[in-house]
């Protein structure tokens, strides 16, 4: 399962090899500088949004990959019934990320506290 970590300059997702393989996408790293809105959420799977690009989808189970918005891109890795957090981002690859894990609410609380 793909893992999120913050420091004071960056926020680090960090997919297993099986990941990697699966969503065809390596690790992502930005700095916390591009940060401009956190957003914790029940479902990360319920707040996908976008076009599938290349990777994994089990339908209301799993969703790995790169997803097509209006804005942009953004990267998903998210699991059905999962909480999850959504980082919105400015002059990055991605225009947000949104990622699934049990301490959804830890790691928003550490992304809005100022570095």
């Amino acid at each position: 399962m793909a893992t999120a970590t913050v420091d004071n300059e960056f926020l680090a997702i960090e997919l297993t090899t099986a990941e990697h393989v699966l969503a065809l996408h390596g690790d992502v790293r930005v700095p916390r500088a591009a940060i401009t809105e956190v957003e914790l959420l029940p479902d990360g799977y319920a707040a996908a949004r976008g076009l599938r690009a290349p990777g994994l989808q089990i339908p209301k189970r799993r969703l790995l990959a790169t997803m097509w918005t209006r804005k942009g891109r953004e990267f998903v890795a998210v699991r059905g019934g999962e909480p999850a957090v959504r980082v919105t981002l400015r002059d990055q690859r991605w225009v947000a990320v949104l990622v699934s894990t049990p301490q959804a609410a830890d790691l928003a609380a550490r992304l809005k506290d100022p570095a």
